[in-house]
C-alpha cells in the first residue's frame, strides 16, 4: 500500500504508514578468511559492518521527514534536522565518517541492471546460476538454488549495504549485482549509493526506511540527544553463526556455511552424517515442503477421480470416512467394545462346557449310587456347579450367564442406580425410564440363542413382576470410563500449559535484560575498539596522560611536581 499523499504532490509523513529496516552488523569471528578478504577489500570491515548500535526509529522517521536533497557539481548532498540538530550527509562526509573509499561503480538501479564496460546482467546470472549460456535477461534465480556464499553475500546486500524489505525467495537484479561485485572483488563507491538509496526510498512508494542503525550511530555522533527514547536494542542483528541458523543456514568445519537446500541434494548417508556431527535440526526445506505440497494435491485429486470412478450407491457417510484415510475415533471405541463382547460370550461358552461336564458327572453318580453317594463326589444337591458371571446367584438379571439349576439360592440385589442429574443437561439424554424397564425381552433373546440345558437340570425363572434394576450394560460402564479418562487427561494438559506460560514469562524477562546488557557493553567495546584503531587519538591520549606510571622515572624526574630530596644526589 502506497504512502498517502497531500495535494502537492509530496508524502503525509502525518499519516502515512511506513518502517525503519535497522540493518545488521557482523561479527567477523564466525566467517572464513575467503568471506572476509571479500569484505576488506571493500572497506566495509574497517567500520561499517562493525556498528552494532541501538536504533531509535522515531528519529530516523523525523530524519527522512525533514530531508531535502540537493546536488552541487553533480555531488547530492542530503539536509535534514533531528531534534533541532541539524544533520548534512553527502559521499564525502559519509566515507569519513564511515571509513569507506569513494571509488569504484557509482552506478544506482533498483529497477535495472547495473552494467558497466566489463561486466553485464549474463556475468551475474551466471555466478548466481552457474556456468549457463543463452540466459535471458529477465531471468532471476531463487534462494533454493544459491549455495550458502551466495546466500550469505546476498543477506548482506539486502540488509546492510542497500537495505529494503524484499522478503521473497526471488533474487532482485540489485542483490545479483552486488553480490557478484564481493565475490569478484569489483570496487564499488557505497557513499555514493548510500545517498542514492535514501532519495529513492523517500521518494518511492516504498514503505521502508533504510539504515536505521548506522543513522542512529551518526545522530549520536552529530550531538543528538537521545535520552529517554525509544531505542531498539540490536538483538538479533548481526550477521553470526547462531543468528544464520534462523535462515536455515548452518556452519560446518572451517568457519564454512550449508543451507538445508543443499543438504537435500546430498546423499542421505553424508547428509545424516552432517546433521549428527553439527546438531543440524532434521528440518526439511522449503522446496522440499513446496514439493510435498503439490504431490499431496496430486494425490487428492486421484482421490477426487476415483470417488467420480465409485458407484454411486456409497453413502455420504462412508465415503465422508474414507476420505479422511479410515480414522474415525468412534470407530476405535466401537472396536474395542466388540472384542470385549467377543470374550465375554468365549468366557460363557467355556463356563458352560464345564458345568455340562459336572452335570454329566452327576447323572453317572446317581445312576450308580443313587442320591445317597459317596462323599466327596460332586452331586446336583451340593452346589458344585461353577457360577457364569453374571448369573443370577451372583446378583445378575435372570437370562444373563447361565441359566437357573434346581434349589439354586436367588440372591435378591435391593441397589438402585443413582441417577446423575448433569446427565438431562446439554446433550445428555434422560434413560432412566429404560434402566427401570422389564429384562423379559433379554430373557427371552438368550434363552432362544442358548444352548439346550443338560438333562435333569431344570430352571427356574425370577417372576416377571420383579421390580430389581438391571446392572449398567457394558457400553455406558466403557463409555463412561473413557469420559473420565480424557477429562483427567485434559486437566492434566491445562496444568502443564499454564506452568509453561508462567515460566517463558520468567524467560522473556531474563532474556531481555541480558539483551540490554549485551547491547550496552558491545557499544562501549565498539568505542574502545574503534579509539585503538585511530593512531592519532592514541597519541592524543599518550601525550594527555603524563601520570600514566605513578612509579616511573619520568615523575620523579619532574622538579616542579616531586623535587629531589636535598639529602641525596640527583641523576641527570
Amino acid at each position: 500500500m502506497p504512502r498517502k499523499k497531500n495535494t502537492t504532490g509530496q508524502v503525509d509523513w502525518d499519516n502515512a504508514k511506513y518502517s525503519v529496516v535497522e540493518g545488521k552488523s557482523l561479527d567477523p569471528a564466525h566467517f572464513s578468511s575467503e568471506v572476509l578478504s571479500m569484505l576488506k577489500y571493500q572497506g566495509l570491515l574497517n567500520l561499517f559492518l562493525l556498528i552494532k548500535n541501538d536504533t531509535y526509529p522515531e528519529l530516523v522517521k523525523e530524519f527522512y521527514r525533514n530531508m531535502k536533497i540537493r546536488r552541487e557539481n553533480e555531488v547530492t548532498i542530503i539536509n535534514s534536522k533531528v531534534k533541532n540538530v541539524k544533520i548534512v550527509l553527502d559521499p564525502p562526509c559519509l566515507a569519513r565518517m564511515l571509513r569507506l573509499t569513494l571509488i569504484g561503480v557509482s552506478k544506482y538501479g533498483r529497477e535495472s541492471w547495473i552494467e558497466t564496460e566489463s561486466v553485464g546482467y549474463q556475468d551475474y546470472l551466471q555466478y548466481m546460476l552457474g556456468q549457463r549460456e543463452g540466459i535471458a535477461r529477465d531471468v532471476r534465480p531463487v534462494k533454493s538454488e544459491l549455495t550458502a556464499e551466495q546466500r550469505i553475500l546476498v543477506m548482506l546486500v539486502s540488509e546492510s549495504l542497500l537495505p529494503n524489505r524484499n522478503k521473497s525467495n526471488i533474487i532482485g537484479s540489485m542483490e545479483c549485482t552486488f553480490a557478484y561485485f564481493l565475490k569478484h572483488r569489483v570496487k564499488f563507491n557505497l557513499p555514493v549509493l548510500m545517498v542514492n538509496h535514501m532519495e529513492f526510498c523517500k521518494n518511492s512508494n516504498r514503505k521502508s526506511l533504510p539504515y536505521g542503525m548506522i543513522l542512529s550511530w551518526i545522530f549520536e555522533q552529530k550531538g543528538v540527544n537521545v535520552t529517554n527514547v525509544l531505542a531498539k536494542p540490536p538483538g538479533r542483528l548481526t550477521f553470526n553463526a547462531p543468528n544464520l541458523r534462523y535462515c536455515e543456514i548452518y556452519q560446518i568445519e572451517n568457519k564454512e556455511y550449508i543451507t538445508t537446500d543443499e543438504l537435500s541434494r546430498m546423499p542421505a548417508d553424508e547428509r545424516r552424517a552432517l546433521m549428527e556431527l553439527y546438531h543440524i535440526p532434521n528440518k526439511k526445506s522449503k522446496s522440499q515442503v513446496q514439493g510435498e505440497e503439490e504431490e499431496e494435491q496430486g494425490s487428492k485429486d486421484e482421490v477426487k477421480e476415483e470417488d467420480e470412478d465409485r458407484p454411486s450407491n456409497e453413502d455420504g457417510s462412508s465415503r465422508e470416512h474414507r476420505q479422511k484415510g479410515g480414522h474415525d475415533p468412534r470407530s476405535t471405541v466401537d472396536l474395542v467394545l466388540f472384542q470385549i463382547f467377543k470374550l465375554r460370550q468365549v468366557t460363557e461358552q467355556g463356563f458352560r462346557s464345564v458345568n455340562a461336564k459336572i452335570d454329566e458327572v452327576c447323572q453317572m453318580k446317581e445312576a450308580k449310587y443313587g442320591n445317597d453317594g459317596p462323599a466327596g463326589l460332586p452331586g446336583s444337591s451340593s452346589g458344585a456347579r461353577i457360577d457364569v458371571p453374571g448369573s443370577s446367584s451372583q446378583g445378575g438379571a435372570p437370562g444373563q450367564g447361565r441359566e437357573l439349576y434346581d434349589n439354586e439360592p436367588v440372591i435378591e440385589n435391593n441397589g438402585v442406580h443413582l441417577f446423575d442429574p448433569k446427565l438431562s443437561q446439554g446433550k445428555h439424554h434422560d434413560d432412566r425410564a429404560t434402566l427401570t424397564a422389564a429384562s423379559a425381552p433379554a430373557a427371552q433373546v438368550r434363552a432362544a440363542t442358548a444352548p439346550p440345558s443338560p438333562t435333569g437340570s431344570g430352571s427356574s425363572q425370577l417372576p416377571a413382576s420383579s421390580s430389581r434394576i438391571p446392572a449398567e450394560p457394558p457400553a455406558l460402564v466403557s463409555h463412561r470410563q473413557l469420559a473420565e479418562s480424557i477429562q483427567s487427561s485434559l486437566t492434566m494438559i491445562r496444568n502443564s500449559i499454564a506452568s509453561q506460560q508462567d515460566a517463558a514469562a520468567g524467560l522473556e524477562k531474563n532474556l531481555l535484560f541480558h539483551l540490554r546488557e549485551i547491547a550496552r557493553l558491545e557499544k562501549l567495546h565498539a568505542e574502545i575498539l574503534a579509539a585503538r584503531e585511530d593512531p592519532a587519538s592514541d597519541s592524543d591520549a599518550v601525550e594527555s596522560d603524563p601520570d600514566e606510571d605513578d612509579s616511573g622515572p619520568e615523575e620523579d624526574s619532574d622538579p616542579e611536581e616531586d623535587p629531589p630530596d636535598s639529602g641525596s644526589p640527583s641523576v641527570h
